[in-house]
């Protein structure tokens, strides 16, 4: 008897709930995609995963890093003016100056 109750109860509440549904806008309506799209992105063992994949995928990159070259490079552009007390001396001076260093 309780198991005809229990299911008559699990009927009811199902058939109960499809009329629920069939009453609210589409967009409110929730699919099994967007259900399993919002499992999948709270899931912390998958979020854990995506994680260390990422970690992962950037060893082969930082690697790689110590094997390529570096090149830096500056400049510099200077203009000097120097007065001597006597009126008449006065020297002027202007230079550039270029670097650049590549290393391994």
């Amino acid at each position: 008897m309780l198991r005809k109750l229990s299911l008559a109860l699990a009927v009811s509440c199902a058939s109960n709930g499809l009329a629920w549904a069939a009453d609210l806008p589409l967009s409110s309506r929730t699919d099994l995609v967007s259900v399993y799209n919002e499992a999948v992105n709270n899931n912390a063992d998958l979020a854990a995963a995506r994680a260390d994949y990422g970690a992962r995928r950037e060893v082969v990159p930082r690697a790689r890093a110590g094997l390529l070259p570096n090149l830096s490079a500056g400049a510099e552009m200077m203009n000097t003016r120097t007065s001597i007390d006597q009126p008449s001396v006065t020297a002027s001076r202007s230079g550039n100056s270029w670097s650049a260093t590549l290393a391994q």
